[in-house]
């Protein structure tokens, strides 16, 4: 049991993500769990939603809400893993709230490595900090 609380930014058309469970440093991808940090804010209001936008939990899982702000601006998000659930709060809103045994990733490590995902592509992350609960 854990939780990660950092600041993030990225360029336009961003993409990067917070994995968890990780099991594999070789292999994060299919032997971890991705929450993603993207530049969701520049998706139009109604777009819907996929576990590729700012709070998803890949694979399969979107976020409820699109909290990103803007490509460029700082974003907070606080990852919290604990028993059997995660949830991930961006910008003070709860927009993913799923247990750890849901369908896409009930197959995933249940505990393992933390670590931030780079793209090769600009990434910004300030004031890291993780505790164990």
């Amino acid at each position: 049991d854990f939780e990660c609380e950092f600041e993030y930014k990225v360029a336009k058309s961003g993409n990067s993500g917070f994995y968890f469970h990780v099991s594999d440093m070789k292999d994060p991808v299919k032997k971890g769990i991705e929450v993603q940090l993207y530049d969701s804010a520049s998706k139009a209001k109604d777009a819907k939603l996929t576990d590729h936008d700012s709070g998803g939990i890949i694979p399969g899982i979107p976020p409820t809400k699109n909290a990103a702000k803007p490509a460029g601006e700082w974003n907070k998000m606080l990852v919290t893993v604990k028993g059997n659930k995660c949830i991930v709060t961006l910008n003070d809103v709860i927009v993913n709230e799923v247990p750890l045994d849901a369908k896409s990733i009930k197959d995933r490590p249940p505990t393992g490595y933390i670590g931030f995902q780079d793209h090769g592509l600009p990434l910004w992350l300030r004031n890291i900090k993780v505790r164990g609960l």
